[in-house]
């Protein structure tokens, strides 16, 4: 399949899982693979299909509630959860108006003292839970998300893996230019 389909396709995969009314763990996994494609391999597909039009991308992402706290080393965990996308109710939330590698490096959960990002997120669903890969020994860096995911559950799923649904809504909202870029290509 070529690049430009490709990225309309996955696209359509993720916009289908965010319009679910409800969604199994899976859902939540293949999108974590989605995710990874479009944003984390070595050739990320967004850079493939925007090479053309060199649109600048932005992600509008929830005001963080991760800050300067001197209680921090104290937390066992911490999560934004639905706050990442601004956009969820209540509505008007404040957000921060990012790149992709700003979006991707914002940290959106604290387990025992280590700070977790979106693309940590995103790695550990793809590359140990099962979204690409099912790995029962995580490399280190997963081990904390791992252990998390195993004893704590936030709506049913595993911690850190409800997330991906606000993850995808912000994602898809900031490629919504890339995507309206690319259907006009194809039909051109």
């Amino acid at each position: 399949m070529d690049a430009d389909r490709l990225f309309l396709e996955r696209c359509k995969q993720l916009q289908t899982f965010v319009s679910a009314e409800e969604v199994a763990e899976i859902n939540f996994l293949d999108a974590a693979a989605a995710l990874r494609q479009l944003f984390l391999d070595d050739h990320p597909l967004i850079n493939t299909v925007n090479i053309k039009s060199r649109m600048k991308i932005n992600y509008e992402v929830g005001k963080s509630w991760f800050g300067p706290d001197p209680y921090a080393h104290l937390v066992t965990f911490q999560s934004d959860e639905d706050s990442v996308d601004p956009h969820n109710p209540p509505p008007s939330r404040p957000f921060d108006t990012l790149s992709r590698d700003q979006f991707m490096a914002r940290v959106v959960m604290t387990i025992n003292d280590q700070q977790k990002s979106i693309h940590d997120l995103i790695g550990y669903a793809a590359n140990v839970a099962g979204g690409v890969h099912h790995d029962t020994k995580p490399d280190p860096k997963y081990h904390a998300q791992h252990d998390a995911a195993q004893y704590l559950a936030i709506g049913g799923l595993p911690a850190g893996i409800r997330m991906l649904r606000a993850i995808t809504k912000v994602a898809l909202r900031g490629l919504g230019p890339l995507i309206d870029d690319v259907k006009s290509r194809l039909s051109a």
